[in-house]
């Protein structure tokens, strides 16, 4: 028997359905075929909107009868992927030939009229809401092949200068309110970004008219957008060295600082190499440029401006000088990225902000289908870490500005300070004075509870860094467990000679579960009252070094306890482990990231009369200056992606003892030094 040969088809209703579904908004596609017009090398586009009917109309090169049959007409065809360039000079946009679908998204009736110069004028007219009738009644395939369509030569003079495409879309999908004419006034405004981009040569300029219900729509820019609060404009290039500046103006300060660095190709993050930057031209990301430009919500200049600024907000991505529609305003996840940290990061309605990037030199980022954002790609990733840095670059400048209007934990308990109104009592009858010392009273046992409540939840927040921890050791070991077990199942009554070894291993796992546990059962207590009793400092430490021992022995770093085994301090368990954790932790990450030749981490102690002196010192990179007096403050960081909990956790909880903490460089190992003085309370030695 021969087998009978034969290929994919394509029915009619594939073509209405692509034609509908491919493009999720009007808007977009509307967009797709100003794109259309911008790759046809038109000069200018315009687009009329009215109630029945959109008209799009352009002074491009158009189309002969040849374009349409074997450009236009073929779905997917690769017409223009042959002619990357235009003739001016553009980067074509519609390279997947999927585009003119846009327009069975707007209207079920397309007439269009092209010419090319020097050449014949033809109308083509579509009646969707006709083939879409013969198709419901018609249970048969019908072949995309079959679907007639006439091409008709017009002697009427349609285009002024005798070349050009025009659109005209009636029978529209729905009615065009003004919400989606406004979305669409932001869309076209924002398409070229020429608010925010160098001059080009006027003949690669491409100007858009936009006219809905008879009144001209201005396509400019809202006045905010040309007084922000910080502006920063910079560039990288394909090595991932970058230069540019910050500017900012806020109240009655302003000023600038030029900003250069390098974004480093990798960085370690608990023992993984995330890669940061990868020159790669197919996996890599290349050279870009970007703008952002930053506001202060609570100012009282932009409330008059909010709206617009609301409607223009976040960060636009602009490949070869044209938008790339995102399907999200917040693609780069500002708004979740700010909820890790919301003392310190932008959020999305913030900010206005553009990506510039040339396909040439990106050529990892490549355009979605449906023509809304990028494919998830490692160049759109690496793409987004280092905007991320540029971020981050913005967020602490705007930090160290603000920070007097930042409240801090202390600045909240001093305000519930209730001694000027016990002085203000002793003016009130005997009688009143004793209603108001039981309302101050109630006042000061409810600050207690609040500060409680506020350093059990920091207690809880540093059991997110040891629960990693936890998770990573108890998985090693019970993969010995479950990797041992199939092996003695079956011979519990005999112990073989060749499974002892496995048995072993199985017991030697469950001591170091149970002394994991153990290690962090005064985390795990963080709901119970601040319980005080003595505590031996060294053994703390020494509890932590096995708790980080996978960090500590993967960097090959020497911990020195040098703490006194007759240092005692009356304190809370659980505050001690959360003291030490987080200054251990920290001193791992910088050695992690610097590698120094001597990896060293110090605990020291020093007693006196009256104080406990306590010394944490490592051999990384130590801290700048500038940044001693912000590192305690909730939300700094000088981390990537760091949630600036953990230092300021450590503040709160050492002046709950009425102690003190200080950061320097250290005279020995030449990195951070965290000193912490503790009074010594009753009890203590």
């Amino acid at each position: 028997m021969e087998n009978d040969l034969a290929g994919f088809r394509v029915d009619l209703r594939l073509l209405l359905e692509l034609g509908e579904r491919l493009i999720s908004r009007d808007e977009i596609a509307v967009v797709e075929l100003v794109k259309n017009a911008y790759d046809a090398d038109a000069n200018s586009v315009k687009i009329e909107i009215e109630s029945a009917n959109i008209e799009i109309s352009d002074d491009g090169e158009g189309m002969d009868k040849s374009d349409i049959l074997e450009g236009w007409l073929t779905i997917g065809s690769s017409f223009k992927k042959q002619h990357l360039s235009t003739k001016k000079g553009r980067r074509v946009l519609g390279e997947k030939g999927l585009g003119r679908l846009a327009i069975l998204r707007l209207g079920k009736k397309i007439t269009i009229f092209t010419q090319k110069k020097d050449q014949p004028c033809f109308r083509i007219i579509i009646d969707w809401a006709d083939i879409r009738n013969k198709l419901v009644h018609s249970k048969n395939y019908t072949a995309l092949a079959d679907f007639d369509l006439k091409i008709v030569q017009v002697t009427d003079n349609i285009f002024p200068e005798n070349h050009g495409t025009k659109i005209l879309i009636e029978k529209l999908n729905k009615p065009w309110d003004k919400k989606a004419i406004d979305h669409l006034t932001t869309f076209l405004s924002r398409l070229l970004e020429e608010h925010d981009r160098e001059i080009i040569e006027d003949e690669k300029k491409f100007r858009i008219t936009y006219i809905a219900n008879e009144n001209l729509i201005p396509l400019r820019p809202p006045e905010i957008l040309f007084n922000p609060h910080y502006y920063l404009d910079i560039s990288i290039d394909s090595t991932g060295k970058y230069s540019g500046s910050l500017s900012w103006k806020i109240e009655k300060d302003q000023g600038s600082e030029i900003i250069e660095g390098r974004i480093p190709h990798a960085k370690k993050v608990r023992g993984e190499t995330e890669i940061f930057w990868e020159s790669d031209p197919e996996n890599g990301s290349g050279p870009f440029s970007f703008k952002l430009n930053a506001w202060d919500l609570d100012a009282r200049e932009i409330k008059v401006s909010k709206d617009s600024l609301k409607l223009w907000s976040g960060v636009s991505l602009v490949k070869d000088s044209i938008r790339v529609i995102q399907p999200d305003s917040d693609w780069l996840g500002l708004d979740l990225r700010r909820v890790q940290n919301p003392t310190t990061r932008l959020s999305s309605n913030q900010v206005i902000g553009s990506v510039f990037t040339k396909s040439e030199n990106n050529p990892g980022l490549i355009d979605k289908t449906d023509r809304e954002g990028l494919l998830d790609s490692d160049s759109f990733r690496l793409l987004k870490k280092a905007i991320f840095t540029f971020f981050d670059i913005v967020e602490k400048k705007r930090y160290k500005l603000r920070r007097s209007k930042t409240l801090s934990k202390g600045f909240v308990f001093a305000s519930l300070d209730t001694q000027p109104l016990k002085l203000m009592t002793k003016d009130l009858p005997q009688e009143r004075q004793e209603e108001f010392e039981e309302y101050i009273d109630n006042l000061d046992a409810y600050r207690v509870y609040v500060e409680e409540w506020a350093l059990g939840r920091d207690r809880m927040a540093t059991m997110g860094l040891l629960g990693a921890r936890l998770i990573h050791e108890t998985r090693n070991a019970l993969v010995n467990i479950t990797d041992s077990y199939p092996l003695i199942r079956n011979s519990l009554s005999e112990i073989p000679p060749n499974i002892r070894d496995a048995i072993e291993r199985m017991v030697r796992s469950g001591e170091s579960i149970k002394r994991t546990f153990n290690e962090l059962n005064p985390f795990l207590k963080f709901r119970q009252k601040r319980a005080l009793e003595d505590i031996h400092f060294k053994t703390i430490v020494s509890s932590l070094e096995y708790l980080f021992k996978p960090d500590i022995n993967r960097n090959k770093i020497l911990i020195q306890n040098k703490i006194d085994d007759k240092i005692i301090f009356r304190s809370n368990r659980t505050d001690s482990f959360v003291i030490f954790a987080n200054l251990l932790d920290n001193s791992i990450y910088w050695i992690e990231q610097n590698e120094p030749k001597n990896r060293i981490i110090e605990f020291r102690a020093i007693s006196t009369k009256d104080n406990l002196v306590i010394q944490i010192a490592d051999s990384g990179p130590g801290i700048e200056s500038d940044d001693q007096d912000l590192i305690f403050e909730t939300g700094w960081s000088r981390k990537y992606e760091g949630t600036g909990l953990g230092l300021s956790i450590v503040k709160d909880i050492v002046e709950s003892y009425n102690g003190k903490i200080r950061v320097d460089r250290d005279s020995e190992l030449h990195g951070a030094l965290f000193e912490i003085t503790l009074p010594f309370k009753k009890g203590s030695s």
